[in-house]
Protein backbone atom coordinates (compact mmCIF):
# COMPACT_ATOMS: atom_id res chain seq x y z
CA UNK A 1 0.00 0.00 0.00
CA UNK A 2 1.40 3.75 -0.96
CA UNK A 3 1.89 5.69 2.13
CA UNK A 4 2.19 9.35 0.79
CA UNK A 5 3.39 11.72 3.82
CA UNK A 6 5.66 14.20 4.59
CA UNK A 7 7.65 15.98 1.28
CA UNK A 8 6.23 13.01 -1.31
CA UNK A 9 2.58 14.41 0.03
CA UNK A 10 3.48 17.87 -0.68
CA UNK A 11 4.69 17.47 -3.85
CA UNK A 12 8.95 18.80 -3.70
CA UNK A 13 10.03 15.46 -3.81
CA UNK A 14 7.97 14.34 -6.78
CA UNK A 15 8.49 17.33 -8.71
CA UNK A 16 3.95 17.37 -8.98
CA UNK A 17 2.19 20.26 -9.25
CA UNK A 18 1.62 21.65 -5.47
CA UNK A 19 -1.73 22.06 -3.95
CA UNK A 20 -4.01 25.47 -4.77
CA UNK A 21 -4.30 27.30 -1.43
CA UNK A 22 -8.46 27.15 -1.84
CA UNK A 23 -8.37 23.28 -0.53
CA UNK A 24 -9.00 23.66 3.25
CA UNK A 25 -6.91 20.68 3.49
CA UNK A 26 -3.36 21.85 1.52
CA UNK A 27 -1.25 19.64 0.25
CA UNK A 28 -1.17 16.24 1.98
CA UNK A 29 -4.77 15.71 0.73
CA UNK A 30 -4.74 17.81 -2.54
CA UNK A 31 -1.61 15.89 -3.99
CA UNK A 32 -3.35 12.67 -4.62
CA UNK A 33 -6.18 13.95 -5.88
CA UNK A 34 -4.45 16.72 -8.04
CA UNK A 35 -2.36 13.37 -9.31
CA UNK A 36 -6.22 11.77 -10.43
CA UNK A 37 -8.16 15.18 -10.83
CA UNK A 38 -10.09 13.79 -13.86
CA UNK A 39 -11.17 10.37 -12.18
CA UNK A 40 -13.89 9.72 -10.42
CA UNK A 41 -12.58 8.90 -7.24
CA UNK A 42 -11.15 12.73 -7.11
CA UNK A 43 -15.29 13.69 -7.57
CA UNK A 44 -16.05 11.42 -4.50
CA UNK A 45 -13.42 13.04 -2.26
CA UNK A 46 -14.51 15.82 -3.16
CA UNK A 47 -18.16 15.69 -2.23
CA UNK A 48 -17.60 14.89 0.92
CA UNK A 49 -14.22 17.78 1.35
CA UNK A 50 -14.72 20.20 -1.32
CA UNK A 51 -14.50 23.71 -0.70
CA UNK A 52 -17.22 25.97 0.74
CA UNK A 53 -18.00 26.95 -3.34
CA UNK A 54 -18.25 23.89 -4.56
CA UNK A 55 -20.55 22.20 -1.80
CA UNK A 56 -22.58 25.65 -1.53
CA UNK A 57 -23.97 26.37 -4.77
CA UNK A 58 -22.64 22.83 -6.74
CA UNK A 59 -19.71 22.01 -9.14
CA UNK A 60 -21.14 21.62 -12.67
CA UNK A 61 -17.29 20.92 -13.87
CA UNK A 62 -17.11 18.04 -11.49
CA UNK A 63 -20.73 17.16 -11.53
CA UNK A 64 -21.40 17.83 -7.55
CA UNK A 65 -24.35 18.73 -6.83
CA UNK A 66 -25.69 21.68 -4.11
CA UNK A 67 -25.56 19.83 -0.95
CA UNK A 68 -24.81 22.77 1.61
CA UNK A 69 -27.96 23.34 2.74
CA UNK A 70 -29.30 19.89 2.88
CA UNK A 71 -33.07 19.44 3.08
CA UNK A 72 -34.09 16.45 4.65
CA UNK A 73 -37.88 15.99 4.85
CA UNK A 74 -38.20 13.47 7.45
CA UNK A 75 -36.23 11.55 10.20
CA UNK A 76 -37.54 9.84 12.84
CA UNK A 77 -35.52 8.93 15.91
CA UNK A 78 -37.23 7.79 17.99
CA UNK A 79 -35.51 4.93 20.84
CA UNK A 80 -37.08 2.86 23.42
CA UNK A 81 -35.43 1.01 26.65
CA UNK A 82 -32.63 3.43 26.83
CA UNK A 83 -30.88 4.86 29.67
CA UNK A 84 -31.47 8.85 28.60
CA UNK A 85 -34.23 8.66 26.01
CA UNK A 86 -37.45 7.01 25.86
CA UNK A 87 -39.27 8.92 23.43
CA UNK A 88 -40.96 9.16 20.18
CA UNK A 89 -39.07 11.59 18.52
CA UNK A 90 -39.23 12.76 14.67
CA UNK A 91 -37.88 15.68 12.75
CA UNK A 92 -39.49 17.67 9.82
CA UNK A 93 -38.30 19.60 7.20
CA UNK A 94 -34.76 20.04 8.72
CA UNK A 95 -32.46 21.83 6.65
CA UNK A 96 -28.78 21.03 7.78
CA UNK A 97 -26.34 24.05 6.88
CA UNK A 98 -22.34 25.14 7.42
CA UNK A 99 -21.86 21.58 5.75
CA UNK A 100 -19.18 23.46 3.43
CA UNK A 101 -17.43 25.81 5.71
CA UNK A 102 -13.76 25.22 6.76
CA UNK A 103 -13.24 21.49 6.06
CA UNK A 104 -10.46 19.69 6.76
CA UNK A 105 -9.41 16.49 5.57
CA UNK A 106 -7.86 13.94 7.81
CA UNK A 107 -7.24 10.70 5.84
CA UNK A 108 -8.11 9.25 2.17
CA UNK A 109 -7.44 5.47 2.16
CA UNK A 110 -8.40 3.22 -0.49
CA UNK A 111 -7.27 -0.25 -1.72
CA UNK A 112 -7.75 -1.08 -5.26
CA UNK A 113 -8.46 -5.50 -4.96
CA UNK A 114 -11.14 -4.82 -1.91
CA UNK A 115 -12.60 -1.62 -3.29
CA UNK A 116 -12.36 -0.25 0.13
CA UNK A 117 -12.77 3.29 0.19
CA UNK A 118 -12.54 5.44 3.31
CA UNK A 119 -12.16 9.39 4.14
CA UNK A 120 -12.25 11.10 7.40
CA UNK A 121 -12.60 14.66 8.01
CA UNK A 122 -13.70 17.46 10.28
CA UNK A 123 -15.98 20.67 10.06
CA UNK A 124 -15.57 22.80 12.67
CA UNK A 125 -19.93 23.76 12.72
CA UNK A 126 -22.74 22.00 11.97
CA UNK A 127 -26.59 23.34 12.43
CA UNK A 128 -29.86 22.12 12.26
CA UNK A 129 -32.65 24.09 12.26
CA UNK A 130 -36.56 22.43 11.49
CA UNK A 131 -39.97 21.39 13.05
CA UNK A 132 -40.18 18.73 15.95
CA UNK A 133 -42.84 16.64 17.16
CA UNK A 134 -42.19 14.54 20.59
CA UNK A 135 -43.48 12.80 23.62
CA UNK A 136 -41.72 10.31 26.47
CA UNK A 137 -39.49 10.63 28.63
CA UNK A 138 -35.81 12.76 29.04
CA UNK A 139 -34.06 10.57 31.87
CA UNK A 140 -36.61 10.82 34.46
CA UNK A 141 -38.17 13.63 32.92
CA UNK A 142 -41.75 13.49 31.20
CA UNK A 143 -41.47 15.63 27.93
CA UNK A 144 -43.95 16.66 24.87
CA UNK A 145 -44.20 18.56 22.40
CA UNK A 146 -44.01 20.40 19.00
CA UNK A 147 -42.44 23.09 17.04
CA UNK A 148 -39.48 24.53 15.77
CA UNK A 149 -36.38 23.20 17.06
CA UNK A 150 -32.23 24.27 16.18
CA UNK A 151 -29.29 21.78 17.29
CA UNK A 152 -25.54 23.41 16.30
CA UNK A 153 -22.76 20.55 16.65
CA UNK A 154 -19.28 21.81 17.13
CA UNK A 155 -15.79 20.47 16.64
CA UNK A 156 -17.60 17.69 14.21
CA UNK A 157 -15.66 14.32 12.93
CA UNK A 158 -16.87 12.46 9.97
CA UNK A 159 -16.42 9.45 8.39
CA UNK A 160 -17.62 7.77 4.99
CA UNK A 161 -17.07 4.10 4.33
CA UNK A 162 -17.41 2.58 1.32
CA UNK A 163 -17.30 -1.26 0.40
CA UNK A 164 -17.22 -1.75 -3.16
CA UNK A 165 -17.67 -4.82 -5.54
CA UNK A 166 -17.14 -5.74 -9.02
CA UNK A 167 -19.91 -5.46 -12.01
CA UNK A 168 -20.06 -5.59 -15.26
CA UNK A 169 -22.27 -2.66 -17.52
CA UNK A 170 -24.20 -2.98 -20.16
CA UNK A 171 -21.17 -1.87 -22.57
CA UNK A 172 -19.55 -4.57 -21.00
CA UNK A 173 -16.49 -2.98 -18.69
CA UNK A 174 -16.11 -3.38 -15.39
CA UNK A 175 -17.76 -1.20 -12.91
CA UNK A 176 -17.30 -0.52 -8.98
CA UNK A 177 -21.15 -0.80 -7.20
CA UNK A 178 -21.39 -0.11 -3.89
CA UNK A 179 -22.16 -3.26 -1.44
CA UNK A 180 -22.16 -1.64 1.52
CA UNK A 181 -22.51 1.88 2.50
CA UNK A 182 -21.91 3.92 6.08
CA UNK A 183 -21.27 7.44 7.65
CA UNK A 184 -20.54 8.78 10.96
CA UNK A 185 -21.06 11.89 12.49
CA UNK A 186 -18.88 12.62 15.93
CA UNK A 187 -19.74 16.01 17.84
CA UNK A 188 -17.38 17.02 20.25
CA UNK A 189 -19.72 20.14 21.30
CA UNK A 190 -23.61 20.26 21.17
CA UNK A 191 -26.30 22.57 21.96
CA UNK A 192 -29.92 22.11 21.20
CA UNK A 193 -33.06 24.08 21.61
CA UNK A 194 -36.76 22.81 21.74
CA UNK A 195 -39.52 25.50 21.15
CA UNK A 196 -43.00 25.38 22.60
CA UNK A 197 -42.11 22.22 24.89
CA UNK A 198 -45.07 21.69 27.17
CA UNK A 199 -47.73 23.18 24.73
CA UNK A 200 -45.63 26.28 25.15
CA UNK A 201 -45.58 26.51 29.22
CA UNK A 202 -41.80 28.57 29.16
CA UNK A 203 -40.55 27.26 32.55
CA UNK A 204 -40.88 23.65 31.85
CA UNK A 205 -39.20 24.30 28.35
CA UNK A 206 -36.73 26.26 29.80
CA UNK A 207 -35.92 23.49 32.16
CA UNK A 208 -36.49 20.30 29.65
CA UNK A 209 -33.92 22.35 27.37
CA UNK A 210 -31.12 22.53 30.08
CA UNK A 211 -31.63 18.97 31.30
CA UNK A 212 -31.32 18.21 27.55
CA UNK A 213 -27.87 20.28 27.05
CA UNK A 214 -26.60 19.28 30.37
CA UNK A 215 -26.74 15.39 29.16
CA UNK A 216 -26.51 16.03 25.44
CA UNK A 217 -23.56 13.42 25.07
CA UNK A 218 -25.37 10.51 26.88
CA UNK A 219 -28.71 11.61 24.66
CA UNK A 220 -26.68 11.68 21.64
CA UNK A 221 -25.18 8.45 22.27
CA UNK A 222 -28.29 6.87 22.05
CA UNK A 223 -29.69 8.20 18.82
CA UNK A 224 -26.61 8.78 16.67
CA UNK A 225 -26.98 4.82 15.49
CA UNK A 226 -30.46 5.53 14.19
CA UNK A 227 -28.97 9.55 12.67
CA UNK A 228 -26.09 7.99 11.09
CA UNK A 229 -28.02 5.26 9.27
CA UNK A 230 -30.31 8.48 7.57
CA UNK A 231 -27.32 9.85 6.69
CA UNK A 232 -26.29 6.92 5.28
CA UNK A 233 -29.06 6.50 3.12
CA UNK A 234 -29.78 10.21 2.33
CA UNK A 235 -25.74 10.43 1.00
CA UNK A 236 -25.36 6.98 -0.36
CA UNK A 237 -26.83 8.06 -4.11
CA UNK A 238 -24.17 10.77 -3.80
CA UNK A 239 -22.07 8.14 -4.06
CA UNK A 240 -23.08 5.73 -6.34
CA UNK A 241 -23.98 8.00 -9.51
CA UNK A 242 -20.44 9.29 -8.88
CA UNK A 243 -18.98 5.65 -9.07
CA UNK A 244 -21.42 4.84 -12.07
CA UNK A 245 -19.75 7.64 -14.36
CA UNK A 246 -16.67 5.48 -15.42
CA UNK A 247 -15.25 1.40 -15.38
CA UNK A 248 -12.78 0.76 -12.53
CA UNK A 249 -9.69 1.25 -15.10
CA UNK A 250 -10.16 4.51 -16.09
CA UNK A 251 -11.75 5.44 -12.48
CA UNK A 252 -9.06 4.12 -10.91
CA UNK A 253 -5.32 4.28 -12.86
CA UNK A 254 -1.99 2.96 -11.61
CA UNK A 255 -0.86 5.05 -9.39
CA UNK A 256 -4.20 5.82 -7.34
CA UNK A 257 -5.28 2.02 -6.65
CA UNK A 258 -3.91 1.68 -2.87
CA UNK A 259 -3.93 4.91 -1.55
CA UNK A 260 -3.40 5.77 1.94
CA UNK A 261 -3.10 9.76 2.77
CA UNK A 262 -2.84 11.12 6.42
CA UNK A 263 -2.68 14.67 7.68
Amino acid sequence: MLYIRGAAATGGATGLPRAPRTFPAHDKMWWPLQHIARTALATAALLACAPSPALSSGDRARRIPRVDPLLVPVMPVSKHNGNALNMNLTFYNMHISDIARGVTAHSLKFDFDDLDLEIRFHRPHVNFNGTYRASGKVLWLPVWGSGPFTMKMSDVYERFHIRGVRKRGVDGRVYMHIREYTSTLEPRAMTLSFDNLFNGNWLLGKGANALINNEWKQIYGEIAPLTNQHFSIIMRPYWEDILSRDPIDVMFPPGTRYLYVVE
